[in-house]
């Protein structure tokens, strides 16, 4: 199959958009199939990432157009507005394949209006979402997040033909986290892990810093701190761990799952990361940066898989009432567990596989 992903990345979008269609990508390249990552400036970090897993990558550059009427909440993420996107999109598709067999969209500035777009040059379009904001025209559409009522509410957002993935069995990880195995708590040799997401345009990673240095064992702690290649924060949080004798800064790690092991907690922000680490077993304290991780962490606070905190003071507060509670922390560990089985890229692909619209149409 001719497969086209259209996606972005930057410090404002950050990275789990790209990364999570990395994991598709490469599983689909092992399959035989042509994939085309299409993106506004690409980062030459993540072109590296996207040719390293067998794809092609084409950018085109838009700058923001102020003239942009769309309503959606995201509509600034996609800078040209939807016209014009969807032209220098549709472009590389003809380009590079004619026709599309399919067109991966992971995008919260692109709706209803920017598909039909498309819809000449693609036989299929499928669209990964987290927010049910805005209506598509798309053949099947995956939220891998868990909300009650939400299949419901995609239901008035899609045509009726389209096939709705929805919860944790489509939960999209790649093979590192999938290939490992969780480790007991007591045998981690590290206290704590950071990640606040590959942008933390805000720099909370920073701030989780300066309290930690603020604490009385900030000599003794062993804490790992890992900040994306696109961090504007790298200098700063830098600094910040040379108060932190035991700390460990790491920048784009290729064994970030089996850092995660080593450590008996987590801090970080309850996106695309999360399920990376439900997968590994590894406790989370969530600080949500956005409105629909709160509806994560909410949920995965209520079933007692992580704890959701409103603030960077919160959560190392949160960190230190339960860092010291082994058998609670085994207890969250196995629930965390139980909610990810790392097959969600496989059943995402088997329904792409099956070929036509009217193949999905027909299920």
């Amino acid at each position: 199959m001719k497969i086209a992903i259209r996606v972005d990345c930057s410090n404002e979008i950050g990275m789990g958009h790209i990364m999570r269609c990395l994991a598709i990508a490469k599983k689909l390249s092992s399959h035989g199939h042509d994939v085309l990552f299409i993106g506004n400036d690409i980062p030459s970090t993540f072109v590296e990432k996207i040719i390293s897993a067998g794809c092609k990558a084409e950018s085109f550059s838009l700058s923001l157009d102020e003239h942009n009427n769309s309503n959606l909440k995201h509509s600034n993420w996609l800078k040209g507005g939807a016209y014009f996107d969807a032209l220098e999109t549709s472009k590389v598709i003809t380009k590079h394949f004619n026709i599309a067999d399919w067109l991966i969209v992971d995008h919260y500035g692109i709706d209803i209006e920017w598909e039909h777009r498309l819809r000449a040059c693609v036989k299929n379009i499928a669209v990964i979402d987290d927010l049910a904001d805005r209506e598509h025209d798309a053949d099947l559409l995956l939220d891998q997040n868990i909300y009650d009522g939400w299949l419901n509410k995609y239901k008035n957002l899609t045509p009726n033909h389209c096939e709705l993935l929805i919860g944790s069995s489509y939960i999209l990880l790649r093979d590192e986290f999938i290939s490992l195995s969780p480790v007991p708590i007591n045998k981690k040799p590290r206290d704590l892990i950071i990640f606040m997401g590959g942008g933390d345009e805000f720099n909370y990673t920073g701030q989780l810093l300066e309290l930690l240095i603020e604490s009385d064992n900030r000599y003794q702690l062993k804490v790992d701190v890992i900040i994306g290649p696109i961090n504007s924060h790298k200098d700063n949080v830098e600094s910040l761990m040379k108060s932190l004798p035991h700390g460990r800064l790491f920048v784009n790690p290729t064994n970030m799952a089996e850092l995660y092991l080593d450590s008996k907690l987590a801090i970080g922000a309850p996106g695309g990361s999360t399920w990376e680490r439900c997968r590994l077993g590894v406790p989370s304290v969530l600080v949500a940066i956005a409105d629909n991780q709160v509806r994560v962490g909410r949920f995965l606070d209520k079933e007692g898989v992580a704890w959701l905190t409103c603030s960077v003071k919160e959560a190392i507060t949160r960190y230190y009432e339960v860092s010291h509670d082994i058998a609670l922390l085994h207890e969250y560990s196995y629930r965390a567990q139980c909610y990810v089985d790392g097959k969600g890229v496989e059943r995402f692909i088997s329904l792409l596989e099956k070929g036509t619209r009217e193949c999905l149409v027909e299920n």
